[in-house]
């Protein structure tokens, strides 16, 4: 797993400031970043949204979104946790999936108390250690750990948007987002959700474009996609029988598709991730074989 923590101060947090940084904003390009603030106080930019951050404040900011901290205090002290992207895709599935889009799609300021805040410190630095080890299942041991603090960041989200008055753009959003995590293997047809919903397929376009900068396709995609790639990587599967369980019409039409998103087609990629444990290449050898055949 890539992931990196750097306390502020140190030579590797001013070298990532200087390298992410775009005409006076970090830009967080292809890296997912868990921001907490330890002391002092300063004035946080995200995505237009302007905050106050002082100790026990946290910030979850999706890849490709920008940032900037201005007016800080002199004792203004902070840590962050830098994920990259194709680390958080290893770790993205199910209701982690769902969680991370909720988080990406909407900017939130958490503002915890001080145990809990302790303990995200203590998560973002194990995460960091763990990731960097040579322990066995180190990487298993670190993707643990960044989805505790996503659990984390969801329940305050949970809990602020309770306490907020949500609009009905970000209301209808949520509600598509998990009408889409339970039902994307069944239907990818827009039209289906915006019955389900109760209002027109143009009408939920536009609230999930306005709430998420996104098309609804885009967040269809996402579950379908990581779906395909868990299902190869745990090789028990061929891609017909994937193809058959997400109810396309056959397999070349997956291999189509799944190639046009990721530029790599079912077989290319399950090869590359040769993610079977050793006493199961037996059977990998032979699924490998005979879709080869095909």
């Amino acid at each position: 797993m890539i992931l990196r923590t750097l306390m502020s101060g140190s030579p590797e947090h001013s070298k990532l400031s200087k390298t992410t940084n775009i005409n006076g904003k970090y830009q967080t390009k292809r890296s997912v970043v868990l921001f907490l603030c330890l002391r002092g106080s300063a004035t946080f930019e995200y995505e237009g949204i302007k905050r106050s951050i002082v100790p026990n404040t946290g910030v979850f900011i999706g890849r490709g979104f920008s940032f900037d901290i201005k007016d800080s205090s002199p004792d203004f002290k902070n840590i962050i946790c830098v994920v990259a992207k194709e680390s958080m895709d290893e770790i993205l599935f199910g209701d982690v999936l769902y969680h991370f889009n909720r988080l990406v799609y909407r900017p939130r300021f958490f503002y915890m108390d001080k145990d809990l805040a302790r303990l995200c410190r203590f998560i973002m630095e194990r995460a960091s250690a763990a990731a960097n080890s040579k322990i066995l299942f180190s990487d298993e041991i670190s993707a643990c750990y960044i989805k505790i603090l996503m659990y984390t960041a969801l329940g305050l989200n949970i809990r602020q948007s309770k306490e907020e008055m949500d609009n009905r753009e970000n209301l209808i959003t949520d509600r598509f987002i998990e009408l889409c995590r339970a039902n994307y293997q069944k239907t990818r047809i827009l039209k289906d959700y915006a019955e389900m919903l109760g209002i027109t397929p143009k009408y939920l376009s536009a609230c999930v474009l306005k709430a998420s900068g996104r098309h609804a396709n885009e967040w269809l995609d996402d579950f379908l996609i990581h779906d395909i790639k868990t299902k190869l990587k745990e090789n028990y599967m061929t891609i017909q029988q994937i193809s058959y369980e997400l109810n396309f019409a056959t397999p070349s039409h997956l291999s189509h598709y799944f190639r046009s998103k990721t530029g790599t087609t079912p077989l290319e990629y399950r090869r590359l991730k040769k993610a079977t444990p050793p006493h199961q290449n037996s059977r990998k050898t032979a699924i490998l074989n005979a879709e080869s055949a095909e």
